[in-house]
């Protein structure tokens, strides 16, 4: 890793931005999702049947012009417990904690949320409602600690983002502990993504993702390549979603030597304006030596407002 005064600059942008989180136009919003999983391990145990939270979750989101050609953004989202046996009686956790500027030289924004690995290479995959990602290497999600850049340049869009995360007082305070680049491209027919992600203590990931729509089919893939450590095999990924009305498929493999496979078929049932059912059912599979198949159906009931 290359060296950089990180944490000043990751402090520096948080105060110049924090004034505008105060004045913006805000909006609080939530979604409740509690449903059914019934899980077949494919060994002699008793297969289980749960209720169980899906990511229900409340947020505060808003957004402000400047009056000088950029907006401000910002966003607070936290994950929310059902149960009182969960997470010390109905705790919060954190999925999105943001704020940014935009104008006409893109976005920055520092914090919790999606950052470039995600939004080029795993994002158009991620679609079902929660079996995705079969044959996605490196899932990052929603990391934290990021500074991401996204803008564009003659058509291509640009997202770079480097990760600046806490220090216990060592004398690598001021290393960049990782980072990723993101270009995308239009191309008409099809939505092409490339990336990079290096993150420290791992070795780098390289994807490459496509998506768009062939009449009423949607589609979406990627490949994720990552070097193996200490002489590990490398790791190949592949996964693939389609969609067609209300049906969707996710399925993709994992090779580092032994092969894990996965697949999803699900399908959305719209209720009413707030209201929404899903259903999957998801068969995974680790590859090692006499692994069954494990096979989860889920069934879940959401319910929105804003």
């Amino acid at each position: 890793m290359f060296k950089v005064r990180g944490t000043p600059i990751a402090v520096a942008v948080a105060l110049a931005m924090s004034p505008f989180a105060v004045q913006a136009d805000s909006g609080f919003y939530g979604s409740v999702r509690i449903g059914v999983q019934y899980v077949d391990d494919g060994t002699d145990a008793d297969a289980q049947l749960n209720l169980r939270n899906w990511a229900s979750r409340l947020g505060y989101a808003g957004e402000t012009d400047l009056d000088n050609g950029m907006a401000a953004f910002g966003k607070l989202e936290f994950g929310v417990d059902t149960s009182s046996a969960d997470n010390d009686n109905g705790a919060l956790s954190t999925r999105h904690a943001y704020i940014g500027l935009k104008g006409g030289f893109g976005s920055v924004l520092v914090g919790q949320t999606y950052h470039t690995w995600y939004n080029t290479i795993i994002g158009p995959v991620d679609q079902p409602w929660w079996g995705s990602c079969n044959g996605c290497i490196s899932y990052t999600g929603r990391s934290s600690d990021g500074l991401t850049y996204s803008g564009s340049m003659g058509g291509i869009g640009i997202g770079v983002t480097a990760y600046l995360l806490p220090t216990d007082g060592a004398d690598n305070s001021d290393e960049l502990d990782g980072f990723e680049v993101g270009l995308t491209y239009d191309a008409g027919i099809t939505n092409i993504g490339v990336g990079i992600q290096d993150i420290e203590g791992t070795e780098s990931v390289l994807g490459v993702a496509v998506n768009g729509s062939v009449g009423e089919i949607g589609y979406a893939a990627n490949v994720t390549m990552q070097d193996g450590a200490n002489g590990a095999e490398d790791a190949t990924g592949f996964d693939i979603f389609l969609s067609y009305g209300n049906l969707y498929l996710d399925a993709g493999s994992i090779d580092r030597g032994d092969a894990s496979t996965g697949f999803t078929l699900g399908y959305t049932h719209p209720i009413g304006r707030a209201t929404t059912s899903w259903f999957e059912l998801q068969s995974t599979n680790t590859g090692a030596d006499g692994a069954e198949d494990v096979l989860t159906a889920r069934a879940a009931l959401k319910y929105d407002w804003k």
